[in-house]
């Protein structure tokens, strides 16, 4: 419709600036031809109204005048139909039959995909009720600073010291009897199958860090590391990665590994508990994840002695 409209105004224009030439044509046989004799039959009464309201000095211009009215005319058109488009939207084409037929079959696959999702995680769901939960102890070692401490430090000196010091914690584990480990660049989480072997581990750390210090670090700073233990029934099996393991019992070593003071090793109070010896321990006053803590350290356990 707007391009209708348009292009009648556009005509209309033409006209308008035809009759204006066409004044100063002389007559003649281009003045009597059939076209232009129609176009003064159409025109000169839509030409002559504007003359009658114009001054005598511009009614020769009236055609000149009348094309600038229609123009401005179909400005107001063109807005009109934009403003008319914002407030009218267009209708929406209906989908044919191959479209609703995709669409119906999406939907269909759909409601498929969701049935199936929904049946593997109730078989998750049942399959993690059912397993069998194994008691472990989980050790969290962490190194205080250790990006601080490599710090305007040789290359060398970094890597001589740092691979020493991941040595003494593997030979550690190794003869406590680790059942699974995940390290980080900072420190490590590691699995036993027994309480006392998990505490004699961090222990043994904690022993034999200062000795390290003297002998093989070559770093200006001190190393030292904070150990957290914690105790409970987890679902895990032979070929369980330990860092894809997702288990509160995992997350409450870590926490208390990070609560502890930097030398020590730091566990719950059930952990305390269920120790055979507890000698070396002091109750710290403080909680971690809702559980009291007691704190062990060599200098407590030498005092202790």
């Amino acid at each position: 419709m707007q391009r209708v409209v348009n292009l009648i105004l556009t005509l209309a224009i033409v006209a308008c600036l035809l009759l204006y030439a066409m004044e100063f044509v002389s007559a003649g046989v281009v003045a009597r031809a059939w076209p232009l004799v129609q176009l003064h039959r159409l025109g000169d009464p839509f030409v002559s109204a504007v003359a009658g309201w114009l001054p005598a000095v511009a009614k020769p211009f009236a055609p000149l005048i009348l094309a600038a009215i229609i123009y401005f005319v179909m400005i107001l058109s063109n807005r009109l139909f934009a403003l008319g488009r914002h407030i009218v939207p267009s209708p929406k084409p209906e989908p044919t039959s191959k479209a609703k037929a995709a669409s119906a079959a999406a939907r269909v696959e759909s409601e498929k995909a969701r049935s199936q999702l929904y049946k593997e995680y109730h078989e998750i769901e049942s399959a993690l009720k059912s397993a069998k939960r194994r008691r472990c102890t989980f050790l969290s070692v962490d190194l205080v600073g250790s990006t601080s401490i490599k710090s305007g430090e040789s290359e060398i000196a970094v890597t001589a010291t740092f691979r020493a010091y991941e040595d003494l914690l593997r030979r550690t584990f190794k003869t406590t009897r680790a059942w699974k480990q995940s390290w980080t660049p900072d420190g490590a989480m590691i699995c036993f199958l027994n309480l006392s072997d998990a505490i004699k581990a961090a222990q043994t750390i904690l022993q034999e860090l200062p000795g390290f210090n003297q002998r093989n670090n070559r770093l200006k700073a001190q190393l030292a590391v904070r150990c957290g233990v914690n105790e409970g029934d987890v679902v895990i099996f032979e070929d369980s990665a330990l860092e894809k393991l997702v288990e509160h019992t995992i997350d409450v070593a870590g926490h208390m590994q990070k609560h502890a003071t930097p030398g020590t090793l730091l566990v719950s109070a059930a952990v305390y508990e269920a120790l055979e010896d507890r000698s070396g321990f002091r109750a710290t006053g403080e909680e971690v994840d809702g559980y009291a803590t007691y704190e062990w350290s060599p200098e407590g356990a030498t005092h202790s002695d």
